[in-house]
């Protein structure tokens, strides 16, 4: 991602403003409430991951206008 890119708290609330509803990606369970301050092994592509996925709108009536939308909602929320 380049470090110019909005993180994804941004592109999520960018999405929202839009009428997108989409929510952060992968979960990680060792960097979850419950977890914090155990003892863990470092995951760094899973933590990497984790800080960067996000989920779209997906379910089988999406209609095609509305797959339209939340690509132009998405590329508007990343600046292009």
């Amino acid at each position: 991602m380049p470090a110019d890119a909005p993180d994804r708290g941004e592109v999520l609330t960018r999405l929202a403003a839009d009428g997108v509803s989409a929510r952060r990606g992968i979960m990680a369970a060792h960097l979850e409430a419950p977890y914090k301050g155990t003892g863990r092994v470092p995951l760094p592509v899973t933590e990497e991951i984790t800080a960067r996925t996000l989920i779209l709108p997906l379910y089988h009536s999406l209609t095609h206008e509305q797959v339209e939308h939340v690509v132009s909602a998405l590329k508007a929320a990343l600046g292009r």
